[in-house]
This record gives C-alpha cells, structure tokens and sequence, in this order.
C-alpha cells in the first residue's frame, strides 16, 4: 500500500530524476574543477549540498503536486483534476534526457583521456 502510494505520488521518479540531474552536476564539476582551481575547493560543498536537499525534493514530492496552478498540496488535488501522468510522463523525459547527457559526458571523458 505504502508502495503504490509512493509511486501514485511520483516520489520514485522525483529520486530518478534528482539522482540523475545530482550525478550529472557532480561528474560536471570533477571534470571542471581541473581547470578552474575555485571549482575544486567547490565540490566538497556541492555535494553535500546535494545530499542535503535530496530528503527534501522526496518531500516535496511525496506533500506537493504539480498543477496547471503551480504546486498544490496533494491532499488538496481531487483525483479527478490530477495531472499525475502528465507529470509522470514529464518527469521520465527529464529522467531520459539527463541519463543521455550522462553517458555523453562519460564518452567525452573518456575519448578525452585516451588522448
């Protein structure tokens, strides 16, 4: 019950989506943060930074949905006005995109240092 409640409320693909967007900022700034010294004393705090708010973004997504109005309480959405698959459908295209990124990242880096 629980489960479903947690996928009906998006909260797992909220993580998917965090969990990409965080990996991609982090992989970003490692291969930044060699030529761009400031970048380097950065990370430690990005990072914890990121690992801080992600309790957060499951919060959220777990109290609040998004509405043609902006966000609402959830408990305040009537199922028959929920756009939660519109959201959902949107959340696993940012999910998509961002895992696309990643892997570009990944083969750039590695084309990079094979060089």
């Amino acid at each position: 019950m629980f489960l479903t409640e947690l996928k009906r409320r998006n909260v797992f693909r909220i993580a998917a989506a965090y969990t990409g967007v965080s990996w991609l900022l982090v992989h970003v700034g490692t291969v930044l943060r060699e030529s761009f010294e400031p970048l380097h004393k950065a990370m430690p705090t990005v990072i914890g930074t990121l690992l801080a708010v992600s309790p957060l973004a499951l919060l959220s997504a777990w109290f609040f949905e998004l509405t043609p109005e902006g966000f609402r309480l959830t408990r305040r959405v009537a199922l028959a006005q929920s756009i939660r698959e519109a959201t959902a459908r949107k959340l696993e295209l940012i999910t998509i995109a961002v895992l696309a990124l990643a892997v570009l990242a990944m083969l750039l880096d590695r084309r990079e240092s094979h060089r």
